[in-house]
């Protein structure tokens, strides 16, 4: 696996292996593996270890939303996620994986960075620009419903060197869930 945060304990398993559209695999996790990083080496900070915690003390914070909040079988979802450095300080090697839940396929060619389009075939390790003290990125994506499932969550996390707390290292920084409701009488 090309995503080394996949491999914690066994329990991370393929979403009936199928092939997404896009030319990448649906991985998924139980939803208590994805909140919770291990400890682990990422590309490119290959020498430093990424936080066990979010870090919300640094002034990173990733907010995900989707519009709409319920949809049917095959309707597309349209996602924004807003990442903002309110530190002190420029996040360098910005890598940011988009974990979508199992019912959605990512649409390739919808991924916006700050409005400019981003040909991204798939949502894992998409490196960014580095990220200014006290700038804001926004990145925009579709998805589409894909199973009927009553629920269907979604999250994102953000891995970046920084200097926090005296501290030079990489961090992960992991968004809030966002959550969708596929309505259960109109799917097929």
């Amino acid at each position: 696996l090309n995503e080394p945060w996949l491999v914690q304990r066994g329990e991370f398993m393929f979403y009936n292996n199928q092939m997404c559209g896009c030319g990448c695999r649906n991985r998924t996790s139980t939803l208590n593996n994805m909140l919770k990083p291990q400890t682990t080496s990422i590309t490119p900070c290959s020498t430093t270890i990424v936080s066990e915690k979010n870090c919300t003390n640094c002034g990173v914070t990733l907010a995900l939303s989707s519009t709409p909040c319920c949809a049917r079988v095959c309707e597309t979802i349209t996602y924004t996620l807003t990442i903002t450095n309110n530190s002190s300080q420029e996040l360098g090697c910005p890598t940011l994986n988009i974990i979508l839940g199992d019912s959605l396929c990512y649409m390739c060619g919808t991924l916006t960075i700050d409005g400019t389009a981003n040909d991204a075939t798939c949502l894992r390790g998409i490196t960014l620009d580095t990220i200014a003290a006290g700038a804001t990125v926004t990145i925009t994506l579709e998805a589409r419903v894909m199973t009927n499932e009553r629920y269907v969550n979604s999250l994102a996390y953000l891995d970046y060197g920084a200097c926090c707390c005296l501290d030079n290292r990489c961090y992960r920084t992991t968004s809030n869930i966002d959550q969708i409701q596929v309505c259960q009488c109109c799917g097929n």
